[in-house]
């Protein structure tokens, strides 16, 4: 059986019927204008949604780097973008009495 192409399809049920590539979920989902990003799973809940009437908006390419004046141990340094280099170093001063430079931390994450 041919698989019809995606404007030809009528309805999810239809759609889930063929197997679809993530790269062309991710290419449907761009056409149409709704979120193109996540995993093949989350693009096809998306295009699932699009074909219930609920849209889900694209989201935010960039994230928004919050001013930060000041740093805390609640402080969320990926949110800040690690880009406020004086302000880390005077942070970890702070913390361990000595000057350590945040260029010189070693990040590790699960």
């Amino acid at each position: 059986m041919e698989r019809p192409e995606f404007h030809n399809i009528n309805s999810y049920n239809e759609f889930s019927k063929y197997y679809w590539y993530r790269s062309e979920l991710e290419k449907i989902c761009k056409q149409l204008g709704i979120d193109n990003t996540g995993t093949k799973q989350e693009l096809n809940y998306t295009i699932m949604e699009y074909f219930n009437g609920h849209i889900i908006k694209k989201k935010k390419s960039k994230p928004s780097i919050t001013n930060i004046d000041k740093v805390h141990l609640d402080t969320p340094l990926l949110k800040c973008g690690w880009i406020y280099v004086n302000i880390l170093d005077t942070f970890f001063e702070s913390l361990f009495s000595k000057r350590i430079h945040s260029r010189e931390c070693v990040i590790v994450s699960a």
